[in-house]
């Protein structure tokens, strides 16, 4: 996969958390932000497969 560079604008607070949680774990600003994102899409990827259990899971009941 391709590594692309770029920038953006964070409100000071946010960029104060984002080092201090980069700091903590021992990566770079990049780092942290790479994994945040990673977090967030692992997080939404799992909701939407329970979603999916669970229309699952009303149709096996409608079929008993």
């Amino acid at each position: 996969m391709a590594t692309v560079r770029f920038n953006t604008s964070l409100d000071e607070h946010v960029l104060q958390y984002l080092d201090d949680e980069a700091n903590r774990i021992g990566v770079s600003r990049g780092g942290m932000i790479s994994f945040m994102i990673e977090q967030y899409k692992t997080q939404k990827d799992s909701m939407a497969m329970v979603n999916n259990m669970q229309a699952i899971i009303e149709q096996m009941k409608k079929e008993e």
